[in-house]
């Protein structure tokens, strides 16, 4: 239908936020899912993508005509409330499996390889960059993120990655869960003291530490005991 002729009424989703993502999409895939409207154009649900096609200077939007009636605004609404809320987002296992698909088809049509296939290039749709992050942009990352999450995802035990899955633990933090614990040795001033006399002898240690001192500009008094 044409976008003109969409009623937008007293919405309860009155600023459609930060679109720029939204029409990147649409100029790249389409509008993907229907806007929503009632047998009289007035707007049910889809109002970021209507603004986005708006904004895109688009005069046409794919619409889906819903049996609301005009008297019954209960039933619109809790269409808008459900298309908005009820939907599950991807799982960061499933966003790496997704960038990670990404990746592996942009392999090759960057960087070393894009000069000896530029013809080919052309014919695709691609986006300029690093294919590890045009990867993680799809799926709202960035490479660092990105590059964290494939860790967790191949390397973190079972139940580590299921509270990623679940919300219960960012990326981050199950990261450095992952990551193979460093050994602290520690050892003091008096352990490397004795160690140093038993290597050398009571005497020998004495001049070396009397050395020592006396070329980091230290008075030298030794202190018998």
């Amino acid at each position: 239908m044409k976008i003109s002729d969409v009623k937008i009424g007293d919405r309860v989703r009155s600023a459609p936020g930060w679109l720029d993502d939204l029409e990147r999409s649409i100029e790249k895939l389409g509008v993907l899912q229907p806007i929503g409207v009632t047998p009289d154009s007035e707007l049910i649900f889809g109002y970021r993508r209507l603004m986005a096609c708006k904004a895109l200077g688009m005069e046409e939007i794919p619409a889906r005509v819903i049996d609301v009636a005009a008297d019954d605004p209960v039933t619109a609404l809790r269409m808008e409330q459900a298309e908005n809320n009820i939907r599950k987002d991807f799982t960061p296992s499933e966003k790496v499996e997704i960038a990670r698909r990404i990746e592996e088809a942009l392999a090759g049509r960057h960087g070393s390889n894009q000069h000896k296939r530029k013809e080919e290039c052309q014919k695709i749709d691609t986006p300029p960059g690093r294919s590890d992050d045009i990867a993680a942009k799809s799926v709202g990352w960035n490479r660092e993120t990105y590059r964290q999450a494939k860790k967790v995802v191949e390397e973190a035990p079972p139940e580590v990655k299921a509270k990623v899955d679940a919300g219960e633990m960012s990326v981050s933090a199950a990261y450095k869960e992952t990551r193979p614990k460093k050994k602290t040795f520690r050892i003091t001033l008096k352990d490397r003291a004795d160690a140093t006399i038993k290597e050398l002898g009571e005497e020998e240690a004495t001049e070396l530490a009397r050395l020592i001192l006396k070329a980091c500009g230290h008075g030298v008094e030794i202190e018998e005991d």
